[in-house]
């Protein structure tokens, strides 16, 4: 976005606001924001998966999946970066 604003649609903070504030369906959220969330969610890191699916009212499963996308993502981005170092 212009002015290197971020999307709200795509701010953990935004969604998971708007979740508490019981503003938004955490079962509204696409696969992408839910995997936003988790994220932020497990780099605050005082948050265990089960707390995390009881927040986003998901299965542990799921949140046991995002997390291993994730990770995987988070991989092929570090081996992306020491390709081009090389």
């Amino acid at each position: 976005m212009a002015n290197g604003l971020q999307n709200p649609s795509s701010s953990a903070p935004f969604l998971l606001k708007l979740i508490s504030e019981q503003k938004l369906e955490p079962k509204q959220l696409s696969t992408h924001q839910r995997r936003i969330c988790v994220r932020y969610l497990l780099q605050q890191g005082s948050y265990m998966q089960v707390e995390i699916a009881a927040i986003l009212k998901c299965p542990e499963a799921y949140v046991t999946r995002d997390k291993h996308k994730i990770q995987d993502q988070n991989a092929w981005i570090l081996d992306e970066l020491d390709e081009r170092r090389i």
